[in-house]
């Protein structure tokens, strides 16, 4: 909750990593909050009111994923919303042209992210939500201590460079508003 808060605010990206991350955690655990206290609030080591509202965060992230039903997989609307605005932004961002170093960047990127889009579950994913794909994939086999191809590292560095460009956008847009 704390943290989530602070990316939300601070850098987008990192909250849906985050967020995505939280949503892994919540199924590897089996939505048992015993564990979840255990293993994720413990781990905090906030006291009082500030661990109560910890432990009930978690509480109602696993309840918005059963009502929505993606205990299995897929992600929580609140966290598919802010994803959404992203990829409408990226949009905005292509259709305007008032970012030419965000639309290179994206036309460099444009063949790596086809392949990736063919090789994806769900092929109609839009650009920006293969870009998290592909970055929390990455994470993961990080996190997994399984090895990278050298490829892969610098295609994760090209995506990486978009996605900065457009978090920039995004804040830039919360600014304004």
């Amino acid at each position: 909750m704390l943290i989530a808060k602070q990316l939300k605010k601070t850098n987008v990206a990192e909250y849906l990593l985050y967020m995505w991350h939280v949503e892994d955690l919540i199924r590897a655990l089996n939505a048992d909050m015993e564990r979840i206290d255990q293993c994720v609030v413990e781990g905090y080591q906030a006291q009082g009111e500030q661990r109560k509202q910890i432990y009930e965060w978690y509480e109602s992230l696993i309840d918005m994923m059963r009502e929505e039903g993606v205990m299995e997989k897929g992600h929580v609307q609140l966290v598919k919303n802010t994803l959404n605005e992203l990829e409408e932004l990226h949009l905005a961002c292509l259709q305007e042209g008032q970012m030419p170093a965000y639309n290179a960047k994206f036309y460099q990127l444009l063949p790596a992210l086809q392949l990736l889009k063919s090789k994806s579950a769900d092929a109609q994913c839009g650009d920006v939500e293969i870009c998290f794909v592909f970055l929390y994939g990455i994470m993961q086999l990080k996190r997994q201590q399984k090895e990278v191809a050298q490829d892969t590292l610098n295609t994760q560095q090209e995506v990486s460079k978009l996605v900065s460009m457009l978090v920039a956008a995004y804040n830039e847009n919360l600014k304004e508003q």
